[in-house]
């Protein structure tokens, strides 16, 4: 869809005098609610198009009256909610978008009760904020020459929401039963690629919760660009975080960037997104003896401390106005496995004291049961992003026909030569390990055309070490599990790829000043007990890693590009890393933290070489690097985008840019 155009397809004259029949194929226990729904379409007016379109097919946000009620025959209000609100309902997290298609999208939400909750999918049609001689304009989403781009529209976020125009065609509002304790995750699916939408929350809390809604662009059919926000730890960026004076909110500087243009298609998680240490560490106290303690008041101990771990992610996602905003409008959200490592290291080091062969079996229940928590903690609010076997699948075709989706990894992971699989859902495969399984598999693998985003699990091999009954002393704790490395060798026999993005908590390439030892093995990992695992830890898969990218990009050099996305140790700044022997580089990139803990790179070198020799770096000097003469004033904050263009020529082109806190 390029240039601009105006909406001139009318608004179908179907009679609503009887709820449709497509109406009655509805989420089973809210069949009530649902038909109360269309009947208030029935009982009342369309709703008149305000002046500024003169289009009878177009309406915007203030024409819509409370609660909102979205149907495909027609965007309709009706002054009387059809459903009664639940009292006391609010939504304590969300919305937050997860993954995005051509034709899907997923959004999380938790809410505080019980309550019957209606999810209003708009289908954007155009923008009344820009008009030629009087008429809506339709977004140009996509621009298909440079002209095009020149009059296209900004993105969806950086649109006013009263100067949006919706079109009946390709809504709809689905009602679903919400039971408060847990996320749920709902896949909407039927949409029209290269689409505008907006999701409603209707019926739960105040008329204002309108206002906080989801936006999202479908992408296109044949994805040729993509682009990246890459943040790094927030873990102490919760709702009672005052902003220093002078100081701007990275969440709405970030926003502020995406609205500039142009359309930021996921947001990368590469540090801690919660406050794990301080959740944690009251779990514990939650737990302290618990397996003491009878079964009824066990289990309360076990739920409180639950909830603890829950309330790490109401508090920083849904704690700051600025940030929800985000979540809710830019881009997918995809977050790296990171647990709650201070409880995982003193398990290890209860095991390594433990005599041979019997591990710490028989000690470490309290903090064993806060590492399982932690982790059904995570997958509730991240995992549930991305992954379909969390899903609710809600079919905007089917005019809200909700069902649980089908499990389609209940053990391994798909593999392309196991199945045959059609060419438009090759296009957005997802690959991950599994929730059930022999080993824990945290990572995960996204595929949009020719561009393939490895998301690395290098702590789900120490979680998994230590929930096993028994581990031996003398065993040592890989960073990447065997299945893991399998689906990396996979993605790299892909031909259709192009582009490999490779995401870590940890920074893959960086060597500190201070040696870590004098004699190091390379060819040998690191004990976990000596501290948190990382790439400098285990030199074996370090260059094993660094050894599978360059030979696979030297394979079809120029075609093929590589970049390294990692979680940088309080700063941010982008390089490259050198093969000596092919004579290759690929782009590495640091992400910096974004809730005040920035630092100086003092402790780090900038410039070096991996153990081994084959491999060296180097980076630029971070914002905040000391000068002579003058003390070192790191930002408070930092994140950085990615632009992957694949269509301006036959080589992948990637444009890294570096953002630091304005101050004021």
């Amino acid at each position: 869809m390029g240039g601009l155009a105006s909406c001139s397809q009318p608004i179908p004259a179907t009679a609503l005098a009887e709820p449709s029949a497509i109406c009655t194929a509805l989420v089973p226990f809210q069949v009530e609610q649902q038909l109360a729904l269309a009947e208030a379409v029935a009982q009342h007016e369309r709703p008149v198009v305000g002046s500024a379109s003169s289009s009878s097919n177009c309406c915007t946000f203030s024409d819509l009256a409370r609660p909102l009620c979205v149907f495909r025959e027609g965007i309709v209000s009706s002054k009387d909610s059809a459903v009664s609100v639940t009292d006391g309902a609010s939504v304590l997290l969300g919305p937050v978008l997860g993954r995005v298609t051509d034709t899907t999208a997923v959004v999380l939400i938790e809410v505080s009760a019980t309550c019957n909750l209606l999810i209003n999918v708009a289908r954007v049609c155009g923008n009344f904020g820009r008009e030629r001689a009087g008429e809506c304009m339709e977004l140009a989403l996509y621009a298909e020459d440079d002209e095009a781009a020149g009059l296209s529209q900004p993105p969806l976020c950086g649109l006013e929401l009263d100067n949006i125009a919706f079109t009946a065609t390709g809504s709809a509002c689905i009602c679903q039963r919400m039971q408060p304790g847990a996320p749920q995750s709902f896949e909407l699916k039927g949409l029209e690629p290269e689409t505008g939408y907006l999701v409603f929350l209707s019926n739960v809390g105040q008329e204002a919760d309108l206002k906080r809604h989801v936006r999202f662009t479908t992408l296109p059919a044949r994805l040729d660009c993509l682009r990246l926000v890459v943040i790094g730890s927030y873990s102490s960026y919760g709702a009672s975080r005052v902003l220093p004076p002078r100081e701007v909110d990275p969440w709405v500087h970030l926003h502020d960037v995406a609205s500039a243009g142009p359309e930021v298609h996921m947001v990368l998680h590469l540090g801690s997104v919660s406050d794990a240490g301080q959740a944690s560490a009251q779990a514990l106290r939650h737990l302290k003896d618990h397996k003491s303690f009878c079964e009824g008041p066990r289990r309360s101990m076990v739920k409180r401390a639950r909830e603890s771990l829950q309330q790490a992610y109401r508090s920083t996602w849904g704690g700051q106005d600025s940030f929800r905003k985000v979540l809710a409008q830019v881009g997918s959200q995809f977050a790296v496995f990171i647990p709650p490592m201070d409880v995982l290291l003193q398990l290890v080091q209860e095991q390594e004291a433990s005599p041979p062969g019997l591990g710490a079996a028989g000690g470490g229940g309290d903090e064993r049961e806060v590492t399982r928590l932690a982790l059904e903690v995570y997958r509730e609010y991240q995992r549930a992003l991305w992954d379909r076997t969390f899903y609710t699948s809600l079919d905007i075709r089917k005019y809200g026909h909700g069902w649980d989706a089908e499990k389609l990894w209940l053990e391994g992971h798909l593999k392309l030569d196991e199945v045959q699989i059609a060419p438009q859902d090759r296009e957005f495969m997802v690959d991950a390990g599994a929730v059930a399984g022999s080993s824990l598999e945290e990572w995960h693998i996204h595929r949009y055309g020719c561009i393939c985003l490895i998301m690395l699990d290098t702590k789900g091999s120490l979680v998994d070490s230590v929930l096993s009954p028994a581990r031996s002393s003398e065993s040592v704790v890989p960073l990447l599990s065997l299945r893991q490395w399998r689906a990396i060798d996979e993605a790299l026999k892909d031909e259709a790829t192009q582009v490999l993005v490779i995401a870590s908590d940890s920074p893959i390439v960086l060597e500190a000043i201070t040696p870590m030892g004098e004699g190091e093995d390379v060819d040998n990992p690191r004990r976990p007990a000596d501290g948190p695992p990382d790439w400098r830890t285990s030199r074996f898969e370090q260059n094993r890693l660094l050894l599978s990218l360059f030979q696979w990009k030297s394979a079809q050099y120029p075609s093929r590009e590589v970049i390294l996305l990692s979680s940088g140790p309080g700063f941010g700044t982008a390089g490259d890393v050198r093969d000596k022997k092919l004579g290759l580089s690929i782009v590495s990139v640091l992400a910096g933290p974004v809730d005040g803990t920035t630092v100086t790179p003092q402790n780090w070198e900038l410039q070096g070489e991996i153990p081994g020799g084959r491999f060296s770096y180097g980076y630029k000097e971070p914002h905040g690097r000391p000068r002579p003469g003058r003390r070192p004033r790191p930002g408070p904050w930092e994140f950085c985008t990615v632009d992957i263009d694949l269509a301006a020529t036959q080589k992948p082109t990637v444009d890294v840019n570096l953002i630091s806190s304005p101050m004021l």
